[in-house]
């Protein structure tokens, strides 16, 4: 297997040598640059990398809307490649440049082991892009190669469909490997109220593919926020709550994703208008956002967090039902009351069967 290339952009050449032999140590292939004109020279003559890692300090210093220009030409010419930006501390500069396209950022002085595990998350991520892209491709030359294969070739397309769907899943994961049983919980849980909602199957599928993708804009947060382990302060808040936007980004530009698009926007909306990011009230809020917004709850609740224990279905129960009118619909939670016990547990142990062999 071809190294991963990884080019630091860094104009302190002891801290780009103590990262340079940091990521060699872990079999990167590292070039150098000290500033980003130098870094477009870098990039010229040698070609894309695998990832960029860049300080914030020495990239377009003082240049009008700093890192968020070398971030666009980046992108621009490099679409899949990652760039992490470095930091002394976490400034709203560092933020800004996630927002901006970075895929992260680090805190200065650079720590080794943090070091290594975002940027083999970065190399994974540019991996999984570049396969999203294969399948598309692929299918869409099988679509037009000949028209006796239609019907196959439409098949094996909406196969494709589904495996981009599981791709983006699994870069939810790459931030928090927790996210991922979570969302498999979530759209199980969502799936079987919808179904007692008596939503047709076709919205059924739409709902589900929100469920699964509900937390896709939390890519765009940095590891900071989503780790950290107080309180967060205002802006951290409120980059945190700007995921759910982010997501709607994602997938609204994937036509068979419009609707579930719309859901994720909305899945952090509350019945009585208090949720984001829009103050949605009752009926405004998608129906089959409404549906997720108690199967989320409802997972979260008997789910061990950190600072508290699962609590048992009953007490779930007790607490949804108290929810009913304010944070929830009262006609979900109606239907949601109604299911007996055992199906909740039994797609508990079903999805924790499954887990075993797909993570």
């Amino acid at each position: 297997m071809t190294a991963s290339r990884v080019l630091i952009i860094e104009g302190d050449g002891a801290a780009s040598q103590l990262a340079a032999k940091w990521l060699s140590e872990a079999d990167y292939v590292v070039s150098h640059a000290a500033d980003a004109k130098e870094a477009w020279a870098v990039l010229s003559a040698s070609g894309e990398h695998d990832v960029v890692l860049a300080d914030l300090s020495t990239i377009e210093p003082g240049a009008k809307g700093g890192s968020a220009a070398l971030l666009q030409q980046i992108k621009s010419s490099f679409p899949d490649t990652p760039v992490i930006v470095c930091a002394a501390e976490a400034t709203g500069a560092a933020m800004d440049s996630v927002r901006h396209g970075a895929y992260d950022d680090l805190a200065k002085p650079l720590q080794r082991d943090p070091l290594l595990l975002t940027v083999a998350r970065a190399v994974e991520y540019r991996r999984l892009k570049q396969e999203n892209r294969a399948y598309q491709s692929k299918m869409e030359f099988v679509a037009v190669a000949r028209s006796e294969q239609l019907v196959q070739a439409m098949t094996d397309l909406e196969r494709s469909y589904e495996l981009t769907i599981e791709i983006a899943a699994d870069l939810q994961g790459l931030k928090d490997s927790s996210s991922i049983i979570h969302a498999r919980y979530v759209t199980a849980f969502t799936i079987a109220l919808a179904r007692a909602m008596r939503l047709d199957g076709e919205k059924i599928r739409s709902v589900a593919r929100a469920a699964i993708l509900h937390d896709i804009g939390m890519i765009a947060v940095p590891d900071a926020i989503i780790h950290k382990p107080g309180p967060l302060n205002p802006e951290e808040t409120r980059i945190l709550r700007e995921h759910c936007f982010r997501g709607y980004q994602i997938l609204k530009k994937i036509p068979y994703l419009a609707e579930p698009a719309e859901l994720v926007y909305a899945h952090e909306e509350r019945y009585d208008g208090t949720g984001f990011p829009r103050g949605l009230k009752g009926e405004a809020i998608p129906l089959g956002a409404r549906i997720f917004s108690v199967a989320h709850a409802f997972d979260a609740i008997v789910t061990d967090r950190p600072y508290r224990r699962a609590k048992s279905l009953l007490e779930a129960r007790v607490e949804i039902a108290q929810l009913a009118g304010k944070q929830f619909d009262p006609e979900v939670v109606r239907v949601f009351l109604d299911m007996p016990d055992k199906i909740w547990a039994d797609l508990r142990s079903e999805i924790d069967r499954q887990s075993q062999y797909v993570t």
